[in-house]
């Protein structure tokens, strides 16, 4: 069943299947089954590499979690390579404006992407990010903004240029300062409560969920709340045909 991500217009993007990976999760060569996904999603790209991934900690109903940032150019050479059929959003993480435009524009000239996400980080406003890409990129623009935010964050967002929002899941601070995300059942309910509120008192962009899904069953409260599509997480690593129950729910 494909899926309008992003409806007909002048940024229009349309998928097989209402089921992603959320940023981080997949990689090329990845032996995660892609059958029941719509589009890959590359990890958080950047111009640097900025060291391993977060260890995973646990908290009560959830693990914190942060993918690495990688490194821009080497990645896309990797996706040269890749030949899964999958549309492909490449998820940008740069540290400003000038930078993020900067790897739009790198982005833009590949011929087989097929939108960008901007990676929600503290230290950067999204609507900045938002306006200084919108000038250099005809693709279509998602952004991600973490559930405990977005409602207040939305508005300015769409105004700045974003054709869609991912709604994700809250940050906590590790040790040293650093955010990562939170993941796992207790997520959900937050997820849902601002899908609900964008929904109902949003700007009207198309909005997609990520956060605490495990099954088909959670997938379809969230798309209940408001969302067109899911991102699954790290659920999927322990789960791998999880995307194959949400698909199935969701049908």
């Amino acid at each position: 069943m494909s899926v309008e991500l992003i409806p007909g217009g002048k940024f229009p993007l349309t998928v097989a299947t209402p089921v992603l990976p959320a940023p981080g999760i997949w990689a090329p060569d990845s032996p995660l089954p892609l059958a029941a996904i719509g589009a890959v999603v590359t990890p958080p790209l950047g111009w640097i590499w900025d060291g391993d991934a977060a260890e995973v900690r646990p908290r009560p109903g959830a693990i914190v979690w942060e993918p690495p940032r990688r490194p821009l150019e080497r990645f896309l050479e990797r996706l040269r390579r890749e030949r899964d059929p999958h549309p492909r959003i490449v998820t940008l993480a740069a540290d400003g404006p000038r930078q993020v435009a900067d790897a739009a524009l790198l982005v833009e000239a590949e011929a087989d992407v097929a939108a960008l996400l901007i990676w929600w980080q503290p230290s950067t406003r999204p609507a900045d990010l938002l306006t200084a890409v919108r000038s250099m990129t005809a693709l279509p623009l998602l952004v991600e903004l973490p559930a405990d935010l977005a409602p207040a964050r939305a508005r300015a967002v769409a105004a700045a240029g974003a054709d869609a929002l991912l709604i994700g899941p809250p940050r906590a601070l590790l040790s040293g300062g650093r955010p990562a995300r939170l993941w796992g059942p207790a997520i959900l309910p937050l997820v849902e409560r601002a899908l609900d509120s964008l929904a109902n008192r949003g700007p009207p962009l198309p909005l997609l969920a990520a956060g605490g899904i495990a099954s088909g069953d959670d997938a379809l409260r969230l798309c209940e709340a408001g969302a067109v599509a899911v991102a699954v997480g790290p659920e999927w690593w322990v789960q791998p045909d999880l995307p194959d129950q949400i698909a199935a729910a969701l049908a």
